[in-house]
């Protein structure tokens, strides 16, 4: 019940504005958009961002403003207004309540002589009312913070924007418009540049690269001084470029002198600060690599690394056992008539060809892993008890038949006679990969318990069927594809 009718004594109190509370919530959308943007940003959601405060700032100029009233009425205007100020809501500023047109404003009832002109309050970063209150029809939107970088003053070395450098001129151009010359000179400059950078800071292969944050340069590398990198920073900070200045010029004034290996008519070209700079540049990253590794490896110990490298390892064996399992289809294509070229690329890809491990699976060559192999009589005792047992453990594709993984592996061909390198036993425990190939197999190449239990649980996008069996094998497919897969279960 109104506590109006309950004590008439009491002043009638009023619900807010809707309008108002529109406006509060638009200037609150604001202020959250202004705290969360960044100008610099070309990311897609800061852009939007951007464009939805122009949007907001727009909408918000033709609303009614959103300012804290200077003074606090007294009873008799707040009477006269029909709103005592003592109902209203503490979040809810008087100046934002609606009016008669008949009934006069704040200002106006107050003496000008007692408060003077009214002004409104300043605008400040954090302060989101005073925004909507400025602005008139008028007024421009709001304008997207300049991305000009500033202007350091004469003489001073402080902070990590230095004065934007030119670009060397022959390094901005097109690999097809440099003459042989000039791709020698390139390349060999690069490496100059790169190798009096790993002087200059402290550094050579399998020691620790230096960084302002550590480590600092070990002790293999000299009593210095050294120049020390920031890889916190980007490649133009003042301490990164210092460094790559001064690498451009030793190699400079080495390539100047009587034992440059640079020809004259080239150094007009090559020998530009700012190309040599710029060459310095493009070898940052490499450097900035090598540290990220190192960092990580002293988190994890190195098993990120080892993991990676193991990765690699596998992805470059299964490209070698489908160049040799296509090189042994020659046969297979003349017994049946197929064109070789077509038909060692259809049924023949890395994405089918397993894995080949050489440890086990908790990456180590464990002794249960050693005993394992030896059981099935394709290792010696020696090999057995060897702890860098150098064989390879074939691992068949989950979704593959196996009568299918036999037939290939069969006609897998050798390594080259010209190859002296001996190459490592293979043996097959009878463990599956779980890896997935990203090229889908064709539907008789499938495993038919696989097929009809693991398949439907893959996302039909991921897995799109294709035909039974290769476009090569013509009318012939089925026969084929029979034939591939009757092959003895013995291998």
């Amino acid at each position: 019940m109104d506590d109006f009718l309950i004590d008439p004594n009491l002043p009638r109190s009023y619900p807010p504005d809707p309008g108002l509370l529109v406006t509060m919530a638009l200037v609150a959308e604001f202020q959250e958009l202004l705290q969360a943007y960044n100008a610099e940003s070309q990311e897609p959601d800061q852009l939007a961002r951007g464009e939805k405060i122009r949007n907001l700032g727009r909408s918000l100029k033709t609303r009614p403003a959103l300012m804290v009233a200077p003074t606090v009425p007294s009873q008799a205007s707040s009477a006269s207004l029909g709103t005592p100020s003592s109902s209203l809501p503490s979040h809810i500023p008087e100046t934002q309540l609606s009016r008669p047109p008949s009934t006069p404003s704040l200002g106006a009832l107050s003496s000008p002589s007692d408060n003077g002109p009214q002004h409104p309050p300043p605008l400040h970063s954090n302060d989101d009312s005073g925004y909507a209150a400025d602005v008139d029809v008028s007024s421009p939107a709001p304008s997207k913070p300049s991305k000009k970088r500033p202007l350091l003053k004469d003489g001073v070395e402080v902070g990590d924007n230095p004065p934007k450098r030119l670009k060397g001129r022959v390094t901005q151009l097109d690999k097809q418009l440099l003459d042989e010359t000039d791709v020698r000179m390139k390349k060999y400059l690069q490496t100059e540049i790169l190798k009096t950078i790993h002087g200059l800071v402290g550094y050579a292969h399998g020691r620790a690269m230096p960084s302002e944050d550590g480590p600092p340069p070990d002790e293999e590398a000299g009593p210095g001084p050294f120049l020390t990198p920031d890889f916190r920073g980007k490649v133009s900070d003042r301490p990164n470029l210092r460094i790559q200045q001064r690498a451009a010029d030793i190699v400079k004034r080495y390539e100047e002198s009587d034992d440059g290996i640079v020809p004259p008519a080239y150094r007009a070209s090559w020998l530009d600060q700012n190309v040599l700079i710029d060459l310095a540049q493009k070898s940052w990253p490499g450097l900035k690599t090598i540290w990220l590794q190192q960092r990580a490896d002293a988190v994890d110990k190195g098993m990120s690394r080892a993991n990676r490298v193991r990765r690699g390892r596998r992805n470059e064996r299964r490209k070698l056992a489908a160049a040799q399992t296509r090189r042994g289809l020659r046969q297979f294509c003349d017994d049946n008539l197929l064109d070789y070229p077509v038909v060692s690329v259809e049924i023949v890809s890395e994405e089918w060809m397993g894995e080949e491990w050489s440890c086990d699976e908790d990456g180590g060559k464990s002794e249960s892993w050693r005993h394992e192999l030896f059981a099935t009589g394709k290792i010696s005792a020696e090999e057995r008890d060897d702890c860098n047992l150098q064989v390879l453990e074939e691992k068949r594709p989950m979704w593959m038949h196996i009568n299918l993984w036999k037939w290939l592996k069969k006609r897998r061909a050798g390594r080259p006679i010209t190859q002296k390198k001996p190459e490592k036993k293979r043996i097959d425990l009878g463990r599956v990969s779980t890896r997935m190939p990203q090229i889908i197999p064709f539907d008789f190449m499938l495993d038919p318990n696989w097929l009809a239990h693991e398949l439907p649980r893959w996302d039909e996008g991921y897995w799109i069927r294709r035909s039974a069996w290769p476009v090569s094998f013509g009318t012939r497919g089925e026969r084929i594809a029979r034939t591939m897969l009757a092959e003895p279960a013995s291998s």
